[in-house]
């Protein structure tokens, strides 16, 4: 600023000598016209002045001409430096230098308040933005974490699968190790020492469980006005006194009447078997006051196993002495082949009754009395809950529910029972797919979980191809036992060997 106001007072001291210079010029042009009338106010002609009155004339006015000019001079010199003399030190440096810096410093402290003010804004658009930033993560997060209930559909259901799996395969070992047992004549089993033994016991249970009086024609046929009973009555008396008032003939409980022989009523419709190898006894502890229809199935599924495969078992004729032949060995092998090729196809009857056998849904506590007393618990629970959706007329009574959602997925449910509940039965309700209009995550979620229940389905089915697999294998295998032999006995005719 005080370099700008220097430049203007040259300025204007370039204007001030411009005029004096002007000024000089005129004088100097007006030089010749004062001589002349210098001479002419004298009486001076031209021709008539002397000449030493002339050069004295124009001698003075030289003189007086020059004293103006540095008259001026020295005028415009005292002029100009008094001027620059106030300029500087009255009007400059006491009023303009001042009063400059006071704007520049007033012209520093407004800047830095825009700056301040524009650096406030700065923070306060960041903190905004920070602010609604973490909102939203607040409201993705209370979205996306805020699972709905229809989601727990899967989450709660699949609590007891790998227990309900486990005891499947337990279950289906079992089978298959009490079969084998009976194949090979294990010591404790039924027919270990005689085969017609096997049967005998079967026949004693049969009378006791699966006996119907009524079967084999029992109003039998008419003959000269009387009627000849042909039925079962004699052969289902299990106190061998037949007498036609007494109750002691045919099955103790009628729900287990045939069902040695029925495959679709014993296993092929129910979901859920009351079968459990893992306890000490052939009938299920799991009962409830509630559900007073339960089938206590391991005895029948037994019979059927028996009745199915190996229905008549290899006589046990090998004595010490005879098993040091070497045809009585080779006979013994083949027997276990037969064995073996038994035990293949029965592997899909025990993995079936592996699956449908009771889960792991069910809990029992102890009540106050101290003895325990089962509850509808966990997996079960929920379980009912999904199928009461499905079954609209049922009232919502824990008896009800025993009546009638338990006689569809069992009491307690097994894994086979779980596995179409998640995989089929829910999808039967309406319901799911309105909740489908959920939050996105919740969706994702879902499905997530049906994609693992459409794994374990596959994995079921994949161990169902191995053991088809099997089978074909193994009845291939026998259907080319007989060339196997003819080509087998040509080679020996052709090497001259036996």
């Amino acid at each position: 600023m005080i370099g700008y106001i220097r430049s203007r007072i040259s300025v204007c001291f370039k204007v001030r000598l411009r005029f004096i210079a002007c000024a000089i010029v005129f004088s100097c042009l007006s030089f010749s016209a004062h001589i002349d009338t210098a001479q002419a106010s004298c009486g001076c002609t031209a021709g008539t002045c002397s000449t030493a009155d002339c050069a004295g004339a124009t001698v003075q006015l030289q003189q007086l001409h020059q004293q103006i000019r540095q008259n001026t001079n020295n005028n415009f010199d005292n002029d100009l430096s008094a001027f620059h003399s106030w300029m500087i030190n009255d009007f400059l440096g006491p009023h303009i230098v001042p009063a400059v810096a006071a704007m520049l410093s007033q012209l520093n402290a407004v800047g830095m308040q825009y700056v301040e003010a524009v650096g406030m804004f700065m923070d306060a658009r960041l903190q905004l933005e920070t602010q609604r930033l973490n909102q939203k993560l607040k409201y993705e997060a209370h979205r996306d974490y805020t699972p709905s209930d229809d989601f727990c559909w899967f989450g709660t259901n699949v609590r007891s699968l790998v227990g309900s799996e486990t005891r499947a395969d337990y279950n289906a070992l079992g089978l298959s190790r009490l079969s084998l047992d009976r194949y090979i004549g294990a010591f404790g089993v039924s027919g270990d020492s005689d085969a017609d033994a096997d049967l005998s016991g079967r026949w004693e249970l049969f009378v006791k469980t699966n006996c119907d009086r009524y079967d084999n024609n029992n109003l039998g046929k008419n003959v000269a006005g009387v009627n000849i009973r042909t039925g079962l009555e004699y052969a289902c008396d299990r106190n061998r006194n037949y007498n036609a008032s007494d109750n002691d003939i045919g099955a103790v409980e009628a729900k287990h009447i045939n069902r040695d022989i029925d495959f679709t009523r014993l296993v092929d419709e129910p979901r859920t078997i009351d079968v459990d190898f893992t306890d000490a006894t052939l009938d299920s502890t799991d009962t409830i006051s509630i559900f007073t229809a339960q089938n206590e199935d391991e005895i029948d599924v037994i019979q059927m196993q028996k009745n199915l495969y190996g229905h008549r078992l290899p006589r046990r004729v090998v004595s010490r002495q005879a098993a040091a032949k070497g045809t009585t060995q080779k006979a013994y092998i083949g027997i276990r082949n037969v064995h073996a090729k038994r035990n293949v196809a029965e592997a899909s009857f025990n993995a079936i009754i592996g699956l449908k056998s009771s889960g792991s849904g069910m809990k029992h506590n102890l009540v106050s009395g101290g003895g325990p007393e089962d509850e509808v618990f966990q997996t079960q629970r929920y379980m009912a809950a999904i199928i009461r959706e499905i079954l609209p007329d049922d009232t919502g009574s824990l008896a009800s529910l025993g009546s009638k959602i338990y006689e569809l997925i069992g009491f307690n449910p097994s894994y086979y029972s779980q596995l179409e509940v998640l995989a089929k039965r829910i999808y039967q309700n309406p319901d799911f797919y309105a909740y489908l209009y959920d939050k996105p995550a919740n969706v994702a979620r879902k499905k997530v979980a049906m994609r693992a229940v459409e794994l374990m389905v596959d994995r079921e089915i994949y161990e169902s191809q191995l053991r088809r697999e099997m089978l074909v294998s193994v009845l291939l295998s026998s259907k080319l036992m007989p060339e196997y032999v003819k080509v087998n006995e040509f080679l020996t005719e052709a090497t001259g060997t036996k």
